[in-house]
Order: structure tokens, then sequence, then C-alpha cells
């Protein structure tokens, strides 16, 4: 394990704990100077056509595909050029997860459906790419099985707590969506230094235990919908 290893991690773990603690929506928090705060609000709308929130996760929701499947070729017939256009490509998507919430709620554009396809096409997104880079590092790994059923949490669940989500969200339930979808990318990261430029081999029993960290955010956060949708029923 060399320095760039230990500083990687570094960084991956204080990002955890600064947006755990933070409640997610702190990382966007509005400017407290109103001129700033207008001057941001007057940029989205110039640019709404590019901006609008929706636009922002059909962006995700489009390229989730695309990007996996060159990824998959990225990585098995090493085609470094790729690699270049791709992570830079899946960052800016990534931090597109945040910047639809802000710009809506700068722009009083929240809704019920744009919260449905936010967490719609953040599945789109990442669990193609996911999938792909699970599907290589099964072979490499010790941790297959499990790997494989963490896998099959994450996208069973949240896709039922996707379908589950209603106008009168329930906080828990939305903290914890929150957490999970942080922690995937996280995840997404690590397995793709490990995959690619064959980084933290020696701490791979901790990578699987953040990975089902993601899987047990995603099954809790399923279940707190659906205790939350039970209770509005009765």
């Amino acid at each position: 394990m060399n320095i760039y290893d230990i500083i990687i991690l570094a960084i991956l773990c204080i990002g955890i704990v600064y947006y755990v603690y933070n409640d997610g929506q702190k990382l966007w928090r509005e400017h407290e100077n109103p001129d700033i705060k207008q001057t941001t609000c007057d940029f989205y709308r110039k640019h709404i056509f590019f901006l609008h929130p929706n636009v922002i996760c059909w962006y995700r929701g489009i390229l989730g595909l695309p990007c996996a499947y060159y990824l998959d070729a990225a990585i098995r017939y090493e085609i470094i050029w790729m690699h270049y256009i791709l992570v830079p490509l899946i960052a800016l998507l990534s931090i597109g997860d945040y910047l639809d919430g802000m710009v809506a709620r700068s722009l009083n554009l929240t809704s019920p459906k744009g919260a449905k396809l936010d967490a719609l096409t953040d599945k789109l997104f990442y669990l193609p790419i996911l999938y792909v880079i699970i599907n290589v590092q099964v072979s490499i790994t010790d941790y297959e099985t499990l790997l494989i059923i963490f896998f099959w949490l994450i996208t069973t669940f949240d896709g039922i707590g996707t379908f589950l989500r209603s106008k009168m969200q329930d906080p828990a339930a939305v903290f914890i969506g929150k957490c999970k979808t942080f922690s995937i990318f996280i995840n997404l990261g690590i397995f793709y230094f490990r995959t690619v430029f064959d980084s933290f081999q020696e701490f791979e029993l901790i990578f699987v235990v953040l990975f089902a960290v993601s899987a047990i955010l995603a099954v809790a956060s399923a279940v707190k919908k659906i205790n939350f949708k039970n209770i509005r029923v009765i």
C-alpha cells in the first residue's frame, strides 16, 4: 500500500463522515449573502433549458447505460484513453445527483413527480455501472458470493423504495436513502480503483463490509417507506 492509497482512503472516509454528519443537504445549503443567492438563481434561470432539475435527472438516466457499456469495454480490453473520458463524465453525473435538488430548491421547482424522477434516474445511472464493476470484481475476489448477494439486495430494495416514494416522505427514510446513495457512489469509486489500478488490495474485506453497509441502507430505506406508507393508509 503506497501513499496515494492512504490519501484516497482518508479522503473517502472523511467524505462519508462529513456527509452523514451534515445530513447530506448541508453540502448544498443556500448562501447567506442575498446578492450571491440572487446571482445564483439568475444563472439557473438563464440556463434553465440545460439546468432544469428534471433535465439534470435525465442526464443520469440516459447516460448510465452507455457509461456502463463503455466502462466494461475499457476495463476488459484495457483501453486506457476511455478511462480519461468515462471517469470525469461519471463523476460529473454523480455531482448532478445533488445539483438537481439544489436548483429545484433555489427556483421553487420541487414537486413529488420530480422527487420520483430523481430516485428513478439515480437507479438507471448507478445500477448498470455497479453491475459492470461487480461483474469484474467477482473474478478477482474471495468474496464473490457476498458481492453478488449485496448487489441484488441493493437492486431489489432500491426498486421497491423507488416505487413506494410518495408525496409525504418519512424523514428517516429520506435520510437513510441519501446516505445509501452516497455510500454506493463511494463504493463505485473504491471498486473502480481496485479493478483498474489494483489499489487497496490489502483491505478487501473492509470494502466488502462497506458494500454490505450500502445493502443494509437500501433495505432499511425501503422498509421505512413501507412502514410509513402503511401508517398513512391506516
